[in-house]
């Protein structure tokens, strides 16, 4: 047996003076070409060319490998390409050796919800994503993710995304926005065009004349529908009424039981048990009507990576990446179907092997794919799932090229950023893969990464190393520590001490428990938030505020295996605030503070500081800038809120306990649409606060176990 040499990326530079400029965080450097390109994040100077010579180049839109080829870039554009023999680099250019490495266009996912964007961008550069469309969230913070991802803030990764979805009423998340009517359906698409969105994507409970209207305002408004059929409407009738994208091949069952009249649903099971009887279709009927269907150009996400999670089917390799990349939370779900959902998941597994037949079947047909994941849910790990899902679709049959197209070629096609992305071609994005065995033999090969290129970034394979590792850093930051016990322990005279009941709706959210101390000099408060689950974990928060309620300093630290503790002082008119993890401190902010400025966090008790401070009057109104920590980016948010005090009223805490109580509302966010009630006690407590916002309500209840000491000061 012979053992073939991997191939090496090997670099030199034709003039010995070049430079390159080098990107991580904050920091700006200048490197020797010899360390050329070592540190993540690398972006490549906009004055300088790299040439990649000798390399493979895979076609994707024809299927074939271009050998021995030279590919010029220059900053994030591919400047030229060609055989080696006729293209020369540069002088100055930055040489890549590529013999015995392929180049191929960067991937796409194109169903994720990028609810991390700190960890799941790393993850999915590493692992060759260069674009993604997001499929549901709140639609200022996807817009605002979009916006980052334009100015490189994401790595070089770009996205589109969808923002809110639109779904029947009630609909089947407490965030989306209800239309009931048609009416209400095609002021929504008006809405959601003018707040900048790239699709609208509809939901499962619509009603057929709300899709209808929905379908019809899209097509003047010149923006695609995707997403789910809804459950009163079946595949091809959402189709013809302009649907452009389906997702997770849902209310496909709806085509089989036109073939199987006699079928009956059986309850609980996944889409009522008839995939079991999809050996039984008539197949040669079947691809007539999808061919048909394919006249409409509907695309078809089928995330069938997302079925195998949901039947609990995923192999033992995409196991043992979860204990590295995925919270300890998210883990203990994912291995287990809840019993309650046991005949679904059972039937879901059996189902699968016809689910990956049918893909095959939409692919003859002549229907567009889109490789998705639906990141976000059970099992699907940023990046690692793209793959995972091409792997499930070539074992079902399909060919690599074919695979590849719907990675990069179709979903640029479709997303309508064909002409700069999807294929190599001169002109287009430098959003490209270095990879060490040709994906046209085996579509787990476009797994093993060399390198990558994402719009004017390089990450060679060190540099990809260092953000995996960077993104297991951050699931051990997010993965509470069993281990820490936390009491409550501040010095001075006690104030009040209690506990908050925390709800989400009507269910049981954790608990806060909290002291004030005051003693000469300031008053001290200590909370502790207990929460788990959905990848929470306990957070301690102490500070300081003056004798006249003006704030000293905030310190707030997660009880998890890598803290980052953020710490915020007042000096000289300014909110000073760095985060710092393992000694090393990762982020620094500086705002100016206002003498009328306050600070708040998600924790109720912070807000009694609030009220001692400002003692308004029944009927006042006033403005207050406020600054919000407790954020993911460790970054204050400046808002202006406005805050209104009502009449005293009676309120029942507890069952059959009433108390007499201040009340004030807070109108907070964009266009002031987060709404928060506060009822104080006579000392100034809060003992209920409401927070109503995207369809859902928090809360926190003082409770009546634990209301004691509560002192006048």
């Amino acid at each position: 047996m012979t053992t073939q040499k991997k191939p090496q990326m090997n670099f030199s530079t034709n003039t010995l003076a070049c430079h390159v400029k080098v990107v991580l965080g904050y920091a700006m450097m200048f490197l020797l070409c010899l360390a050329i390109l070592s540190r993540a994040d690398a972006r490549i100077d906009s004055n300088k060319t790299i040439a990649i010579s000798n390399v493979t180049v895979i076609d994707v839109k024809l299927g074939r490998a271009l050998p021995d080829q030279t590919v010029i870039l220059s900053g994030n554009r591919i400047k030229s390409l060609g055989s080696s023999s006729k293209v020369k680099a540069p002088s100055g250019a930055i040489m890549i050796h590529g013999k015995g490495l392929f180049l191929m266009p960067g991937l796409f996912d194109s169903h994720v919800h990028l609810n991390n964007p700190e960890r799941e961008t790393k993850m999915l550069v590493a692992n060759g994503i260069v674009f993604i469309r997001d499929m549901g969230g709140d639609t200022e913070e996807r817009i605002a993710e979009r916006k980052q991802a334009r100015e490189g803030k994401f790595l070089g990764l770009e996205m589109i995304c969808v923002g809110t979805i639109l779904d029947g009423d009630p609909p089947y998340h407490s965030w989306s926005k209800k239309c009931a009517t048609p009416e209400e359906g095609r002021a929504a698409v008006r809405e959601m065009k003018a707040a900048g969105v790239d699709q609208i994507k509809v939901y499962s409970l619509l009603k057929p004349e709300v899709h209808r209207a929905i379908c019809a305002e899209a097509k003047k408004q010149r923006i695609k529908v995707v997403g789910h059929v809804p459950d009163s409407m079946t595949l091809e009738q959402a189709i013809s009424a302009g649907q452009q994208g389906v997702e997770h091949l849902s209310r496909f069952n709806s085509l089989l039981s036109s073939f199987l009249p006699s079928f009956q649903a059986i309850s609980g099971d996944f889409d009522g048990g008839i995939w079991t009887q999809y050996p039984t279709v008539d197949k040669i009927k079947l691809r007539e009507r999808l061919r048909t269907l394919a006249k409409a150009g509907a695309a078809q996400c089928p995330t069938l990576v997302l079925h195998a999670g949901q039947a609990r089917i995923l192999d033992e390799g995409t196991k043992s990446l979860w204990g590295l990349y995925a919270l300890p939370d998210d883990r203990m779900g994912w291995d287990q179907i809840p019993p309650q959902y046991a005949a679904y998941g059972r039937s879901l597994a059996s189902s699968f092997p016809y689910l990956q037949q049918t893909v095959v079947e939409l692919q003859q047909s002549g229907i567009p794919l889109l490789i998705g994941t639906d990141l976000g849910n059970p099992g699907i790990l940023a990046g690692f799932a793209v793959h995972k899902e091409m792997q499930l679709w070539q074992d079902a049959g399909l060919r690599p090229a074919e695979i590849l197209r719907a990675a990069t070629l179709t979903p640029a096609q479709f997303f309508g950023v064909a002409s700069r992305l999807g294929t190599i071609e001169q002109g287009k994005t430098a959003s490209l893969l270095l990879i060490r065995k040709n994906p046209l033999d085996d579509i787990r090969n476009a797994a093993q990464i060399e390198a990558v290129f994402a719009r004017g970034n390089y990450f060679d394979k060190a540099a990809l190393n260092r953000l995996l590792t960077e993104a297991q850093q951050d699931v051990r930051a997010r993965s509470p520590d069993p281990s820490q016990k936390v009491t409550i322990d501040i010095p001075g005279q006690v104030i009040a001490e209690g506990n908050y009941d925390l709800f989400y709706e009507k269910y049981g959210d954790g608990r806060d428990e909290f002291r004030i101390t005051r003693d000469s000099s300031c008053y001290r408060l200590m909370v502790v938030r207990r929460q788990q689950g959905f990848g929470r974990y306990h957070v301690v928060q102490t500070g300081e505020w003056n004798l006249d309620f003006t704030p000293r300093q905030v310190i707030s630290r997660p009880v998890v295996l890598l803290p980052t503790i953020e710490k915020y002082n007042l000096e000289k008119n300014r909110l000073n605030g760095t985060a710092t993890r393992d000694t090393q401190a990762i982020n620094t902010t500086s705002s100016k503070f206002s003498r009328d400025s306050v600070i708040r966090s998600p924790i109720s008790i912070t807000d009694y500081f609030l009220f001692r401070r400002f003692q308004m009057k029944v009927g006042e109104t006033r403005r207050v800038e406020t600054f919000l920590l407790g954020r993911s980016d460790w970054k204050p948010a400046r808002q202006s809120v406005r805050l209104t005090r009502y009449p005293d009223e009676s309120i029942e805490v507890t069952p059959g306990q009433r108390l007499s109580c201040q009340h004030y509302q807070m109108r907070s966010g964009n266009n002031l649409v987060v709404k928060t009630e506060t009822w104080l006690n006579a000392e100034g407590l809060p003992v209920k606060q409401t927070t109503d916002e995207g369809g859902a309500q928090r809360s926190a209840v003082l409770s009546s176990t634990r209301l004691v000491q509560n002192k006048r000061d």
